[in-house]
């Protein structure tokens, strides 16, 4: 019996392990992957940055997907202590409509002339539309009435 109790515990862990890895943010060595999402689900982009060294990475005009929404964005510096350290600049998304499309962001500086991207990372997003969100009540179709 205690044999199969450990094979459960074992099989929920490795489950719950896939759906923190699912979870996890997305990074320049993902480029060029594929990542799927259920619609309304928030996942975010982390990348190495330096600010001060004037390049920041930013989403080009037309290269957010339309089922994506930036929610947010920011940078935490690294914990050296040391001015101008580099750190993590990150995106905070929503997968706001069924659909597939390039995520693409840019690694430059903006205020140059004629911006010349220093790293470009890209991915394939896609959303399905298999739950509705949370926030959605459904009726109870136990309470539901024919109009007479």
């Amino acid at each position: 019996m205690k044999p199969r109790i450990a094979l459960v515990a074992l099989l929920v862990l490795v489950a719950a392990c896939g759906a923190l890895e699912r979870h996890r943010p997305l990074t320049e060595d993902d480029s060029g992957e594929e990542a799927a999402f259920e619609l309304y689900e928030e996942f975010e982009v982390h990348l190495d940055s330096n600010p001060s060294t004037g390049y920041s990475w930013l989403i080009p005009d037309g290269a957010l997907p339309a089922s994506l929404t930036l929610l947010a964005e920011g940078f935490d510096p690294a914990e050296t202590g040391v001015v101008g350290a580099a750190g993590t600049q990150w995106f905070h998304f929503e997968a706001a409509a069924p659909g597939a499309g390039v995520l693409r962001l840019e690694y430059l500086r903006p205020f140059d002339d004629a911006p010349i991207p220093l790293r470009v990372v890209e991915y394939v997003i896609r959303v399905d539309a298999e739950s509705p969100p949370t926030s959605v009540t459904l009726p109870s179709t136990a309470t539901a009435t024919a109009p007479p």
